[in-house]
């Protein structure tokens, strides 16, 4: 058996370290990363952190620069939204109310308001589309003015469009296709 030097076993022991770290890069690490966790509930990293120190979300079990967040995290994190929103609620009632919620009536507050897409998919909830004909209907409405009433579609994180409610069957069939193309993705061709 060939001995071998002392800077010889150290430089072996340094390129199966320097494998070991590569390998481990490759390994998909379950759960999302905090910018993909923000990205999916259409707000920043800010106020993620911000939520997590007043309480209003758990924090993680694990922090540091891997830390990775479940999907409890983001139903929280989108049930605060949803309930800052929608019913204007400050963080101490928003946090109340996200303590004493089951897990099952955190998904049902915010299956209300989820439209297909991304948030959707990640979170595991399965949402109808709105029809075709009139794609508002799924939509959230929106009163502006006295005398009009808007409905929002969601068509990705960031990017809303409003429909006025006695708009044309044409703007209508055009905002469903818009909407359709934005949730189902660019066509191949």
């Amino acid at each position: 058996m060939a001995r071998i030097t002392h800077v010889e076993w150290k430089r072996r022991q340094k390129e199966g370290i320097k494998r070991a770290r590569e390998l481990r890069k490759l390994r998909p690490k379950p759960g999302l990363s905090l910018q993909d966790l923000a990205a999916l509930a259409g707000t920043t990293t800010r106020t993620v952190r911000f939520y997590m120190e007043r309480g209003v979300i758990p924090p993680p079990k694990v922090r540091g620069p891997g830390t990775r967040y479940e999907r409890a995290h983001l139903l929280r994190l989108v049930a605060a939204r949803t309930l800052r929103a929608f019913e204007s609620l400050g963080l101490d009632a928003i946090k109340k109310r996200l303590a004493d919620a089951t897990p099952e009536a955190l998904e049902a507050l915010v299956k209300r308001n989820l439209t297909p897409g991304r948030l959707a998919t990640a979170l595991g909830i399965a949402v109808d589309a709105p029809a075709a004909s009139a794609p508002t209907g799924a939509a959230t409405p929106v009163v502006v003015g006295a005398e009009k009433r808007w409905s929002r579609l969601e068509l990705a994180v960031g990017l809303e469009l409003h429909v006025r409610d006695d708009a044309s069957p044409f703007v209508r069939a055009l905002a469903a296709k818009v909407w359709k193309l934005c949730v189902e993705g660019e066509p191949a061709g």
